[in-house]
């Protein structure tokens, strides 16, 4: 473990959304905008899902195909080894609309549990 803890140094709003557009995560066109009026106001009323990355692998709902690979590759690309990742669901498909160093650990089960461990042991 380092001070930065597991998830490292971390971005701003802009950065991120930056981020998931280049790991391939689906992104609203402007951050506070949404394709939709009223902007984030109307993106807390949408359908939600969220992800957990440890060390290239996802735990909490089943994230599958693309969008699996485009959250770890989201990971590798911010230099991170644990990070949460919000969507909503829009037009038809999971677009990214938040990240966190500190996710809800709860969703990941014994599993998240087990990679933790196993992460914080090694070197």
């Amino acid at each position: 473990p380092s001070p930065q803890g597991l998830a490292g140094s971390w971005y701003p709003a802009g950065h991120a959304q930056w981020l998931a557009a280049a790991a391939g995560l689906v992104v609203f066109p402007e951050r506070y905008r949404a394709p939709f009026e009223g902007g984030s106001r109307a993106r807390a009323h949408m359908t939600r899902l969220s992800a957990i990355v440890l060390d290239g692998d996802i735990f909490g709902p089943p994230v599958l195909g693309p969008m699996k690979s485009a959250c770890v590759a989201f990971a590798r690309l911010a230099s991170v080894r644990l990070v949460g990742l919000e969507f909503v669901r829009a037009g038809g498909e999971w677009v990214f609309d938040a990240v966190t160093p500190m996710p809800d650990l709860r969703m990941g089960g014994a599993r998240l549990l087990d990679g933790l461990a196993t992460a914080l042991r090694q070197k």
